[in-house]
């Protein structure tokens, strides 16, 4: 395996990295097309218009591609975040109203990238490797969204440990959202959210002074 690893090559000039950043977006549409286990390094590498010797220069494994891929929808999720968060495009500044909005903008891009995300529900069940990836990468974008949050409403929210609270809050959004999505619970969603928003902002809200 350290073997391996030595021959992964780092592109350093400009068309290696358009190469390499080409590879990792058509994988990513491949992947979310037609699921993990459906795509496979020949087929990566014939859309990308690449040979398969020219992946393995750059990855070591279809768990690889899947890694750096993962990664490239998590900045893309946390850049609708941000844009939404930074907009606010909001009837009012009730934390409320803005929770739910983020859980809807939320639920938006789970659908938009349905077979994608519910892989890396699976595959982050199923190997040690790409969870520890994601589990990496959720909490960088959980943190810089909490960021964003904060800075929009920072004089109308409280919480004892911001760390722990954030890792809450995300949770409770991620859990309910998918399991609304993947397991077509039958409730109805909307109130279901409008409640998950309620809960949330009492939790966060700053409580009055007494």
């Amino acid at each position: 395996m350290k073997e391996a690893e030595k021959k992964i090559r780092k592109p350093v000039q400009n068309r290696s990295i358009e190469k390499k950043d080409r590879i990792i977006r058509v994988a990513y549409e491949l992947l979310n097309e037609e699921g993990y286990n459906a795509v496979s390094i020949r087929k990566i590498a014939k859309a990308a218009g690449v040979s398969i010797g020219t992946i393995y220069s750059y990855f070591q494994d279809k768990r690889d591609i899947y890694i750096a891929t993962a990664a490239l929808y998590g900045n893309q999720m946390y850049a609708d975040f941000s844009s939404v968060i930074k907009k606010r495009k909001f009837s009012t500044e009730n934390i409320e109203d803005i929770v739910y909005t983020i859980i809807i903008k939320f639920k938006e891009i789970i659908q938009s990238h349905y077979n994608f995300h519910l892989d890396s529900v699976v595959l982050s069940l199923t190997d040690e490797k790409i969870r520890e990836a994601l589990n990496e990468q959720e909490h960088k974008i959980a943190n810089s969204i909490s960021a964003l949050f904060v800075q929009l409403l920072g004089d109308k929210i409280e919480v004892q440990d911001e760390k722990i609270s954030t890792f809450i809050v995300h949770k409770a959004m991620e859990e309910i959202v998918q399991h609304i999505l993947f397991y077509k619970v039958n409730l109805p969603e909307d109130l279901v959210f409008r409640e998950l928003a309620l809960m949330i902002s009492r939790y966060i809200a700053k409580k009055p002074s007494e």
